[in-house]
């Protein structure tokens, strides 16, 4: 109570972003259940171990990622927020669990060429020793179809003790 009559009587005021990305489609339960009953039933036929069901996906972190709302003085036209310019600067990573709840190392993607001085810095790192996280690079920090052949050699097959006969099993939907 006491900060909204103090911003009240300072003429601040809340501002919010007018965009909204995404929605969820209509039929979001029915294309989940249906996705499941079809992952259930190739389990089922080809006899795989939950331990052989992986689900990866990649997201993006950016390094600073400043709010969309700050304080500003009622009927200022300009709302200039600081930051230390890295908004755009990004990283990929990709996350991957089994069907049997394990989950597998992150494999962190960073803007560089690959095998730089900047991947070799971070192989110096106790995490990536101790092979808590699986760091690389890329021109661009994204996945190419080189850097998942990389993702599937150093992390899948060695967390399965299997060969690269992953490759010929991989469901994308």
């Amino acid at each position: 109570m006491r900060i909204e009559r103090f911003l009240k009587s300072q003429f601040y005021v809340s501002r919010k972003a007018t965009h909204i990305g995404q929605s969820i489609p209509n039929d979001a339960n029915n294309l989940c259940f249906k996705f499941l009953k079809e992952i259930i039933d190739k389990r089922k036929f080809n006899n795989y171990a939950l331990s052989d069901i992986i689900n990866c996906d990649e997201t993006p972190i950016f390094l600073e990622s400043p709010s969309s709302l700050t304080l500003a003085k009622k009927g200022d036209k300009t709302v200039t927020l600081k930051t230390y310019g890295k908004e755009n600067i990004r990283i990929t990573c990709l996350l991957t669990i089994k069907g049997d709840v394990s989950k597998l190392m992150p494999f962190i993607i960073f803007k560089g060429k690959h095998n730089s001085n900047l991947c070799k810095k971070f192989q110096n790192l106790q995490v990536f020793k101790d092979k808590l996280i699986y760091i690389t690079t890329n021109e661009n920090a994204w996945m190419t179809s080189d850097l998942f052949i990389e993702y599937i050699e150093n992390i899948l097959t060695k967390d399965n003790n299997k060969k690269a006969s992953y490759i010929g099993s991989l469901y994308f939907s």
